[in-house]
């Protein structure tokens, strides 16, 4: 059976309805307007100089299969490159609005300046009529909230938490190295391979590089989001991504998040002595409150997690 690629940007929410946390959206994207898909785009050169004016026709690049799932402004479709047969997925952006365009833009020109194994590769960008259609490599998997919600009842082992993690960390490590903070790490921008040995990070309309000189503002998921952001006392930084990864670990370990997205935290926020936590070394149970610290220059960098005890065992 296969099981396509979910959407990119998509929402499963498992964990929020169980919370009952509403997660609003980017105040960006919930200005987008509603419009038909149509099978017309250019190739990004002659698109970057004619934003306006698409008139090639994807069909003739691209055979457009299924629907994958439910964006923020659009869809994700399976797809596959009439040249080569090369199946893919393609991401369409339904607006007209310039802002939303240009944020699509820049992801496809983010991604394709990223090669890294665990990070979702961008192959081309086309400008439609009505958006844009963004062609990724087709991967395999399920969301980590997907997979969570699959086990649901009981938790993932251990190992194969430490696993899938370490990929992530590596995933985000190298986009510091390239001075790019993700912003909206969460298990539904994670995807997981169908047998939970390979991890891939998605969907990067919000990540921005921090060379570009601007105060970046919120963004992304609440529940996900370190407190100093969230209370407005700091600007997002690399150290909030360090603390959403902190989050997705204890949610893909414990199946639920921690207290602090009701409010309420204390440290440290794991103790080996409570279930499920026993089930953990306790270099694995040090490293998450190392990185779940209240005080975001606490927390480790994703080059010191590399090199932590729990992620170099076998």
């Amino acid at each position: 059976m296969i099981v396509c690629m979910p959407a990119v940007g998509m929402s499963d929410n498992a964990d929020g309805e169980e919370l009952g946390i509403l997660t609003p959206s980017s105040s960006l994207l919930g200005r987008r307007r509603p419009g038909r898909m149509t099978s017309l785009c250019v190739n990004v050169d002659y698109f970057k100089l004619n934003e306006s004016n698409g008139d090639f026709d994807l069909e003739a690049f691209y055979e457009i299969g299924e629907s994958l799932g439910q964006g923020t402004t659009g869809v994700v479709q399976r797809g596959r490159r009439l040249s080569d047969g090369l199946v893919v997925a393609v991401k369409f952006m339904r607006s007209d609005d310039p802002e939303l365009v240009d944020v699509s833009r820049k992801e496809y020109e983010l991604l394709k300046s990223i090669q890294h194994p665990h990070i979702i590769k961008a192959l081309d960008f086309h400008g439609i009529r009505n958006g844009t259609a963004l062609i990724l490599e087709y991967f395999e998997s399920k969301t980590l909230a997907q997979v969570m919600r699959g086990v649901r009842g009981k938790l993932l082992p251990a190992g194969t938490v430490r696993k899938l993690f370490l990929q992530l960390v590596q995933a985000v490590n190298h986009l510091h190295e390239q001075n790019i903070m993700y912003r909206d790490l969460k298990p539904d921008n994670i995807l997981v391979s169908l047998d939970c040995k390979e991890l891939k990070l998605v969907d990067f309309n919000t990540s921005r590089r921090t060379l570009e000189g601007e105060a970046l503002t919120m963004t992304g998921d609440l529940r996900y989001m370190p407190p100093e952001v969230r209370r407005m006392e700091a600007y997002p930084s690399e150290r909030s991504d360090i603390w959403s990864l902190g989050v997705c670990l204890y949610f893909m370990l414990s199946g639920r998040l921690p207290i602090e997205c009701l409010g309420v935290l204390s440290e440290p926020v794991v103790a080996s002595s409570q279930e499920p936590w026993s089930r953990c070394p306790q270099c694995c149970i040090e490293m998450l409150n190392g990185v779940l610290k209240l005080d975001p220059d606490a927390r480790p960098t994703a080059a010191a997690l590399l090199g932590s005890e729990w992620l170099q065992s076998s």
